[in-house]
């Protein structure tokens, strides 16, 4: 058993790896302002050379007017931009626009907001000295189809309410326009330092590249031309007032949805002869893109009276034809565990991307939905799949759950592509789900499941006597028995896999479920007895044969 988790995880560390695609934010000071040696016409050819160095596949600018957009472009004529002045919405202004380099990313949509009441022209926002805008792009790359959306900004420099509110409303923005999760990045200057208050919500959505990158400098970004110093050491963080000795980190790249950022970099290399390519440093990350994604949602639930969350598992290439749907399993969790289980605890995504990727299972969506109580270790009165008072779970499962997760995400809807598996609580969850509703299951996979007797535990827990109960009624091998001919005609069109470790104290059940099986003459109901206990490394080590055994079915 050690050899083989050894094994697998040595496959999965492997598999892990993804492309890597690198995004800049970039404050090119104001082509009008009176610099002398500093001037925009002075310096102007260190911008190109620079991108030509660093090769940004997208990057977003701050400050600039029409006639540096024009030079930039004219430059590197490999990139494209969009944008608009934020004066009128046309060419009057700054722009805080954004650049793509043609050769390796498509524009599919963009626009513009306006950080204040009224963003939907130009206005000024609260306190605001300046207009404020915000342009989003979606993006797609070219070599893999991936798309993603790509937002910049530049908030007030002297508004405080205007700042905390503009970054509010990009919140709000990137929540809105972004509901399949697709990734996402967020630059700009956002003249604020990395522990200011008005970071909080978006530090809940997303990642700062300074903070969560695998190599990362802890220098700041904005040098005043050299009047605030330069600083090798780690940036002195505080409010608005904070010294001014050291360089501070006022430039922001934001980012969710990719794997991780191999590096965040502030760029103070000279070029073309100029110390200061601007009075900002510019500053890039390298992100690597998901080859697949677990996603969290809910459900709210009527029958149930609350929400229920969920993790899905999307595969590689999701995002790539909107058109395409997959086989869906519904990976159900144990007594103690969540809708997390399977994602954090038992390593479902690699699982699911090495099997995908070596061609052992196809492409298809896991859905982790969740049964938990909410007293301790997850456990509580009202818990498990089946339905008994004060607690309608099955009822919910297949009239609101199954229902809403299908029209979310695309999933093909039928029988012939549809299956549900699950350990211990789960197990005896899916076998049930099955049974009771066999008309929605290719296969079903009951792993080390609770399939008939009540569970000696939780003898301190009084409120969770019901649920015991429940548990021994509902005895999956004395339901098939006592099953009408035609119900057992239909549990037995199902493909069956049931698994269970040698030395787990389950083990009875689910022989016993699978004799019944067989005196029935199910054409598919396989036992695995392997080596194992009821504990996490069986359910990790029998994942990879389940995926396996749902794309038979799917085949089929």
């Amino acid at each position: 058993m050690k050899r083989l988790i050894l094994s697998l995880l040595a496959l999965l560390v492997a598999l892990s790896a993804s492309a890597g695609i690198r995004v800049m934010s970039y404050n090119v000071r104001l082509g009008v302002a009176k610099d002398g040696v500093n001037s925009w016409e002075n310096r102007r050819e260190a911008t190109p050379a620079m991108l030509r160095d660093l090769r940004p596949a997208v990057f977003g600018v701050q400050e600039a007017y029409d006639f540096q957009i024009a030079y930039i472009v004219e430059q590197c004529p490999e990139y494209k931009v969009v944008g608009v002045g934020r004066d009128d919405g046309k060419s009057e202004g700054e722009h805080m626009s954004v650049f793509y380099d043609t050769t390796r990313i498509e524009l599919l949509e963009w626009g513009t907001y306006w950080l204040s009441e009224t963003p939907d022209v130009p206005s000024y926002g609260w306190d605001a000295k300046c207009r404020r805008t915000a342009t989003w792009t979606l993006l797609k790359e070219k070599a893999t189809g991936q798309r993603f959306y790509f937002v910049n900004t530049h908030l007030d420099h002297i508004g405080v309410k205007a700042r905390k509110e503009g970054l509010a409303l990009i919140y709000n923005k990137i929540k809105e326009m972004n509901p399949s999760g697709l990734p996402m990045v967020l630059t700009g200057d956002f003249n604020i330092l990395p522990d200011n208050e008005g970071l909080k919500e978006i530090n809940t959505l997303m990642k700062s590249a300074r903070f969560c990158s695998l190599d990362a400098d802890t220098i700041g970004s904005f040098n005043g031309f050299g009047k605030y110093g330069f600083s090798s050491g780690a940036p002195v963080l505080g409010d608005d007032k904070a010294s001014r000795s050291t360089l501070r980190p006022l430039d922001y790249i934001y980012y969710s949805g990719f794997d991780n950022s191999l590096c965040f970099k502030v760029v103070t290399k000279e070029y073309a002869g100029k110390k200061y390519i601007s009075d900002h440093y510019p500053v890039y990350a390298d992100l690597v893109m998901k080859k697949s994604r677990v996603e969290t949602g809910s459900v709210v639930s009527k029958i149930l009276g609350t929400e229920k969350n969920y993790n899905v598992y999307l595969p590689e290439g999701y995002d790539l034809d909107p058109t395409k749907t997959y086989p869906v399993l519904y990976l159900l969790h144990g007594a103690h565990g969540t809708y997390q289980t399977w994602a954090k605890g038992y390593n479902m995504k690699l699982i699911a991307d090495w099997r995908i990727s070596s061609g052992f299972s196809v492409p298809m969506i896991v859905v982790m939905p969740d049964a938990s109580g909410d007293g301790p270790d997850s456990a509580g009165r009202y818990m498990g799949y089946f339905n008994y008072p004060g607690w309608r779970y099955e009822d919910f499962f297949f009239e609101e759950f199954i229902p809403e997760i299908e029209s979310r995400y695309r999933i093909t809807g039928d029988s012939a592509h549809r299956a549900v598996a699950g350990l211990s609580m789960g197990g005896h969850g899916t076998a049930l789900f099955a049974m009771h509703r066999p008309e929605y299951w290719s296969s079903a996979c009951p792993l080390s499941g609770r399939l008939q007797g009540r569970p000696d535990g939780y003898k301190d827990r009084p409120e969770m006597a019901e649920y015991l109960d429940q548990v021994a009624s509902n005895d999956m091998p004395a339901y098939l028995h006592d099953a009408s001919a035609d119900k057992q005609k239909a549990i037995a069109a199902i493909r069956w896999y049931i698994d269970c470790g040698d030395d787990d104290y389950l083990l009875d059940g689910s022989v016993n479920l699978w004799r019944e099986m067989r005196s029935l003459d199910f054409p598919c109901a396989q036992l695995r007895v392997r080596e194992g206990t009821h504990s996490s490394e069986y359910w990790r080590t029998a994942l990879p044969e389940v995926l396996t055994f749902v794309s038979i079915g799917f085949g089929q």
